[in-house]
């Protein structure tokens, strides 16, 4: 198994030394860019995560994204979005994303989506959404979807 780690170059200085300490393998490699210009590739991984990232992207940037882990993910890859998300309103909706919410939409031009907005970036895609996984131990949420395969 190979991990390719694509960052903004700051972050990947910021990460070298603990990479190294920990690559002995090189199974770990980073590659400095910003998702919105790097050209993934096409047919070229398995699983694609957006980790973190999804909040600081406006809905159309967010499309973007989902277009081109898509176009890179090979048939029946995944694209995995992994994120605050914002909670249908209701007399039970989550504090912590609502703040979460508040925080970005004040920090950047966009902020914390739904669940189902999410699964429409990924459905106009092209890709097939599956499970949401939600975490005891963290506020952030997981949103799968895959790559259906070619017919046989």
């Amino acid at each position: 198994m190979r991990a390719e780690v694509l960052e903004l170059p700051e972050a990947i200085d910021a990460a070298a030394p603990l990479l190294a300490s920990i690559n002995g393998e090189g199974r770990v490699r980073h590659r400095s860019g910003d998702v919105l210009d790097v050209d993934l590739g096409e047919a070229a991984y398995d699983v694609i995560l957006l980790s973190n990232v999804a909040h600081l992207f406006d809905d159309e940037k967010n499309r973007l994204i989902a277009r081109k882990a898509a176009r890179a993910l090979r048939p029946g890859g995944h694209f995995l979005v992994q994120d605050f998300v914002r909670p249908e309103m209701s007399a039970s909706s989550d504090t912590v994303s609502s703040a979460q919410n508040l925080f970005f939409s004040l920090l950047s031009a966009a902020g914390v989506y739904s669940v189902a907005e999410t699964q429409a970036w990924q459905s106009a895609a092209g890709l097939a959404p599956l499970a949401v996984q939600r975490f005891l131990s963290s506020p952030l949420v997981r949103i799968a979807a895959v790559k259906p395969r070619s017919p046989a």
